[in-house]
């Protein structure tokens, strides 16, 4: 399976009934081979940041876009140590 970030913008400060809709819509769409994992949020922003588990970017883009949610990137990432840039730098 892939990991994916999806950036989304919804209205800063959001509030709870607004936020629960489109978290509905999401967790309505979930399937086995797709989920959505965690988030981050910017409350003074909107920014919204979503790490997925799924097949492919289209799979998150079927389940964001069918819920609702303004989405505006998709990207495949991996997970990275920043200790492995550290070593050696205490000389």
């Amino acid at each position: 399976m892939n990991t994916f970030i999806a950036v989304h913008q919804v209205t800063p400060h959001i509030d709870a009934e607004s936020a629960a809709r489109l978290v509905y819509g999401v967790i309505q769409r979930l399937k086995p081979d797709t989920q959505w994992l965690r988030y981050w949020i910017c409350d003074e922003t909107g920014r919204m940041f979503c790490l997925w588990s799924a097949p492919d970017a289209d799979a998150v883009w079927e389940i964001v876009r069918g819920a609702g949610v303004p989405t505006e990137s998709v990207c495949q990432v991996e997970e990275g140590d920043p200790s492995l840039f550290m070593q050696g730098m205490d000389k």
